[in-house]
């Protein structure tokens, strides 16, 4: 029903909508009896009739270090890009909190997307117990 309230209301035929999986970790692994369902609804969705119907964008993540993708997911037209999203460089993430905030902050070290985030929001964060835990999170 949510994609076709959407489907109606899109102002073009040039738009397609998106649609965000966070922690897409078992409809992106190989077929097996605990993920059929889930891995094959995204193969309608990306390329079957769903996918041709609503030209929908599937944006999957995922906070797994590897996560060994179902080979259905990885022939030509389906899996556009790969984006692995590690830690940001001091300079890096300098940057990005200045664009978030307009001030200036010097980091130290490495630091996910996440504790750069927070930071910006005001949030107290401890960088060392932030990052030691999950070294390649984006946010």
């Amino acid at each position: 029903p949510l994609l076709m309230k959407n489907k109606s209301t899109k102002e073009s035929k040039n738009e397609s909508l998106v649609l965000v999986l966070e922690d897409a970790d078992s409809v992106l692994t190989p077929r097996a009896a605990d993920n059929m369902s889930a891995v094959s609804s995204l193969l309608n969705y990306t390329d079957g009739i769903f996918g041709i119907l609503f030209d929908l964008r599937i944006i999957a993540t995922t906070n797994a270090s590897h996560v060994e993708i179902e080979k259905a997911l990885l022939r030509p037209g389906r899996l556009l890009k790969r984006v692995h999203v590690g830690l940001l460089s001091p300079t890096r993430a300098s940057e990005i909190y200045k664009n978030l905030t307009g001030k200036e902050k010097i980091f130290e070290k490495e630091v996910s997307l996440a504790t750069v985030y927070s930071l910006s929001k005001g949030n107290e964060v401890d960088e060392e117990a932030s990052d030691a835990h999950q070294p390649t999170v984006g946010f």
